[in-house]
C-alpha cells in the first residue's frame, strides 16, 4: 500500500496537570500555580535566559537528557500558554547522500540539535489541560511535568507535579462520537459547546 504524501499525522495527548500548592492556602489551585510559572519562564526568555534541565544527572549509567523550554506564549485573553520544548541531542545528525554514503555534519561551532515538542495548555479552571504533540524521539509529558516541578519549587509556589494523560489517542470513532460540540480550535484549545 502507497503512503499518502500529502497527509502528515501528528499525534497528540490530552492530559490534565496537577500542581501541589507549597503552602497550603485558599484561593491557589493548580491553574494559578501553573500560569505564575509560565509568567516566569515567559520574563526569563525575554531576558535572553532559557533553562535546560538534565532529568539524568542523577543517574551515572544513563546518558545526559537536557530539556527545556524555547518559547511560550501567554494568551491572557483565552487563558491559554502555548510553546515549544525541547530535546538537546549530544549526537549529530548524519546525512545520507544519493551513493548512499554517510556525511557526518561538522562545524557546528556552538551550535546544537534539538528535537521540538508544541503544546498548548489552557488554564480557565481549577486544573490546566493540556494538548502535547506526540513525539517520540523529542521531549514527552513526563519531561513538561519535570520542568514544571523545578520551576513551582524554584518559586516555592508548587512542590508536587503530576500531569495525567485523558488517553493515549483519539479514534474517528470517538471523535464521530462526540455531540453537542461545533468545533475545536486547536489554536486557542477552546471548545464551542452547542445547547
Amino acid at each position: 500500500m502507497a503512503k499518502d504524501k500529502s497527509k502528515i499525522v501528528i499525534g497528540f495527548q490530552f492530559c490534565n496537570i496537577k500542581i501541589d500548592p507549597y503552602k497550603e492556602s485558599s484561593g491557589t489551585n493548580s491553574s494559578s500555580i501553573f500560569r505564575d510559572i509560565a509568567k516566569d519562564i515567559y520574563e526569563k526568555k525575554l531576558k535572553k535566559e532559557v533553562k535546560f534541565f538534565d532529568r539524568n544527572k542523577d543517574n551515572k549509567n544513563a546518558d545526559p537528557r537536557y530539556i527545556g523550554i524555547l518559547q511560550l506564549r501567554i494568551d491572557a485573553m483565552t487563558s491559554t500558554v502555548s510553546g515549544r520544548m525541547a530535546l538537546l541531542l549530544e549526537k549529530n545528525p548524519v546525512l545520507l547522500k544519493d551513493n548512499y554514503d554517510i556525511d557526518h555534519i561538522s562545524q557546528l561551532e556552538d551550535r546544537k540539535f534539538a528535537q521540538i515538542t508544541h503544546f498548548v495548555v489552557n488554564y480557565s479552571g481549577n486544573r490546566p489541560i493540556a494538548i502535547l504533540e506526540k513525539n517520540q524521539s523529542g521531549a514527552r509529558m513526563s519531561d513538561l511535568e519535570y520542568i514544571l516541578r523545578h520551576y513551582g519549587k524554584h518559586l516555592a509556589i508548587g512542590k508536587f507535579c503530576q500531569i495525567k494523560p485523558y488517553m493515549d489517542k483519539v479514534s474517528d470513532e470517538m471523535i464521530n462520537k462526540i455531540t453537542h460540540v461545533d468545533f475545536i480550535d486547536v489554536q486557542y484549545f477552546r471548545v464551542k459547546r452547542t445547547p
